[in-house]
């Protein structure tokens, strides 16, 4: 309360100050009248919500029931029952609390293990009964986009699939013919978290002589090969025992196996499932494209400057983010959402980067989403597609308006403090989310290839596809096949 009336009170002097300073109407400024001045300059431009452009409607209080995955990363989707100081709570509270406002609704959450939201979902649809409004997926989930268990949501008038709330990525990689049965949008501050990034230590930077990154992301030029050439020969055996050991020595680049194995490659915007022009799925894989982002890739993540953590057990898990706060690897491949776990109270100051583009005639920067994050889906059952439509894209809209401008104290997990290039690399990440079919349906082979390659320390990609040819194509000739009968219904 003091701290606001200091800061009242220091307003309204600064305002007589001005008020006293004003030159007089018929005072010119520059040759023109102050009066003129202020007829040209017109009125200020109102700044676009998202939130505006959902229908207002009165609910009666209806009760808006969401059943969700159990998982840590999940919880703060939508659970914040009261303001705690925390961060992402308080965003999710306000959130929250405008939705219900502006329609007239109350929200009811219930957890469940990933397996069972599936369960409960399809029980929800063959039995005919109304349980929930709206589900949180997972991976597991899309077989559910071709079981005829989902609500299109195209046939949602309610929705602006346009709007940039609604991952734009995602609705044009995951449709199916003219189709769309799970989203993926800022309703889901997880969704947002659970990309992939780059940190770099800015004290090892200075004391190295290298510029920051952040003007050659702006111009196009933080490629794979800019990368491959600061870490190459940064790598060093500080102990001399003739071995790279995480806790001893230093690193060009470290990052954990299970998402540090998808990043890099996907950053290239590789894709072993493609669309046709009718909006179907197909396996074109361009043999010679993708020989030479693995080439690459495999070379960052196999030299000596690197440290790729492939142990998969959850002791191990924090091990290649405190060779980075040791001040022993100039870069560190995390997900946004580790950063704030990880990197906490580490004394040199990081700065956020996207992954690199393969090269400079790459269209955008492109960022590695796990397949843990969890899709929007809605019952084929729903009773009322309007009101649930109206209602989901109150809440994607009021998070895009409130939530993600916040997003770069969320994933430092640190208030009132703003590094402003880090932010704008964060916009850059969030924005141009990447998504392979292949990789979310988990056709086999295809859907693991990058990160089974460099785990094999072997970059024998031609005998790798010839073994997986036609396995992933039988594979992914069932789920269209389902598509296909689906829609035939």
């Amino acid at each position: 309360m003091k701290r606001f009336f200091c800061f009242a009170v220091a307003a309204l002097l600064l305002f007589a100050t001005v008020a006293c300073v004003r030159p007089p109407e018929d005072e010119k400024v520059n040759g023109t009248t102050t009066a003129a001045l202020e007829s040209t300059t017109g009125p200020e431009e109102t700044e676009f919500r998202a939130f505006d452009t959902v229908e207002r409607a009165d609910y009666n209080g209806y009760t808006f029931r969401i059943l969700y995955p159990q998982a840590d990363q999940c919880y703060t989707d939508f659970f914040a029952p009261e303001l705690n100081g925390a961060i992402t709570n308080d965003a999710i509270f306000g959130r929250n609390l405008m939705v219900q406002d502006a329609l007239g609704i109350e929200i009811d959450i219930k957890w469940q293990s990933y397996t069972q939201v599936n369960t409960d979902l399809q029980t929800q649809v063959t039995s005919g009964l109304a349980d929930y409004d709206m589900y949180g997926g997972h991976r597991t989930s899309l077989a559910l986009s071709y079981g005829g268990y989902l609500y299109d949501f195209y046939d949602m008038s309610e929705l602006n699939l346009e709007g940039e709330w609604w991952d734009p990525a995602w609705v044009k990689t995951m449709s199916y013919d003219g189709s769309i049965y799970t989203l993926v949008g800022d309703i889901s501050i997880s969704s947002l978290l659970f990309v992939s990034s780059l940190c770099f230590n800015k004290q090892l930077f200075e004391d190295n002589n290298l510029e920051y990154p952040y003007e050659l992301v702006h111009s196009k030029k933080w490629t794979y090969e800019v990368l491959y050439n600061t870490i190459k020969d940064y790598g060093n055996d500080l102990n001399g025992d003739g071995k790279m050991t995480y806790n001893q020595d230093r690193y060009g680049i470290v990052g954990w196996g299970t998402e540090a194995g998808y990043s890099l490659f996907y950053a290239s915007g590789f894709t072993f499932v493609s669309k046709t022009l009718d909006d179907k799925f197909e396996i074109n894989v361009n043999a010679e494209r993708l020989n030479s982002i693995m080439d690459r890739v495999f070379e960052i993540w196999t030299t000596s400057g690197s440290y790729f953590n492939n142990s998969g057990t959850t002791a191990e898990h924090p091990y290649p983010f405190s060779v980075f706060t040791d001040n022993r690897a100039l870069f560190c491949d995390s997900v946004l959402s580790k950063i704030g776990t990880f990197l906490t109270g580490m004394e040199s100051d990081y700065g956020i980067l996207p992954q690199p583009m393969f090269d400079e005639f790459q269209e955008n920067y492109y960022s590695y989403t796990g397949y843990t994050i969890p899709v929007t889906m809605v019952p084929a059952n729903c009773p009322d597609p309007e009101r649930t439509g109206r209602i989901i894209e109150a809440f994607c809209t009021a998070s895009y308006d409130e939530v993600t401008p916040d997003m770069y104290e969320i994933v430092t997990a640190v208030k009132n403090a703003r590094d402003a290039e880090s932010s704008e690399m964060i916009e850059i990440i969030i924005r141009n989310k990447f998504f392979d079919p292949a990789h979310w349906y988990v056709i086999q082979g295809y859907g693991t290839l990058s990160r089974d390659i460099i785990a094999s320390g072997n970059n024998n990609i031609a005998s790798r596809l010839k073994t997986i040819e036609k396995v992933a194509q039988k594979n992914l000739d069932t789920i269209t096949t389902a598509f296909e009968e689906l829609k035939q219904k």
